[in-house]
């Protein structure tokens, strides 16, 4: 006998479409059937889930880029006067400063800009993490939401559900969070960290 379960297609911008089929307790009975509206919200809950993790993925990118810029050895100055030689070394010196990348990763995540990062802000830093570790997002198998629920457990040290900048630095100075910083800034995002309070063996 045909299975009376339908297959529902759901359609996602700039994805193909998909299919899934609806598993119901009443799959076997010719009589059930599931209504319009149920589809509806089945198909706008897809939706909105596709375009929250599109979102996440885009500003992992943005910070990846970040990382990026900040690894990249000063490029030689080419201008023959010494005072814009100058001056543009002292603008290249700033940007690859581990204050500024701190800060830079800090603004990216801070989507709200309210100076603090909630657990949907910390998700792309996860996705960053896991984009560079595979080890890691093995040990969370995979999961961004238990990895967003360790850096709460271990670095919201106010317990106000959301990472300050101070406990971003502490997270930024630990394992395997730090494998995120350049190599070169290792040493001063530790002094940093002690600097703030942080015990030397947690950093």
């Amino acid at each position: 006998m045909a299975s009376c379960v339908p297959e529902l297609p759901v359609t996602v911008t700039n994805h193909a479409p998909l299919t899934f089929t609806l598993l119901s307790p009443w799959q076997n009975s010719p009589s059930s059937e599931v209504s319009p509206g149920y589809e509806m919200e089945l198909s706008m809950k897809y939706a909105e889930d596709r375009e929250f993790y599109t979102e996440r993925v885009e500003k992992a990118h943005k910070l990846a880029d970040q990382l990026v810029l900040h690894s990249k050895p000063q490029p030689e100055d080419a201008v023959d006067t010494e005072k814009l030689r100058e001056s543009e070394e002292a603008r290249l010196e700033e940007q690859q400063s581990l204050d500024h990348l701190l800060k830079s990763i800090f603004s990216q995540c801070d989507s709200e800009h309210d100076e603090h990062l909630s657990t949907v802000e910390i998700a792309p830093l996860v996705e960053l993490l896991f984009d560079k570790r595979p080890d890691m997002a093995a040990n969370y198998s995979y999961s961004v939401a238990k990895a967003v629920e360790d850096v709460m457990v271990h670095f919201d040290d106010d317990r106000s559900e959301t990472i300050e900048f101070t406990e971003f630095v502490h997270l930024m100075a630990c394992q395997p969070w730090i494998s995120l910083i350049p190599d070169s800034m290792h040493e001063e995002l530790k002094q940093k960290c002690e600097k703030l309070g942080f015990a030397q063996e947690e950093a």
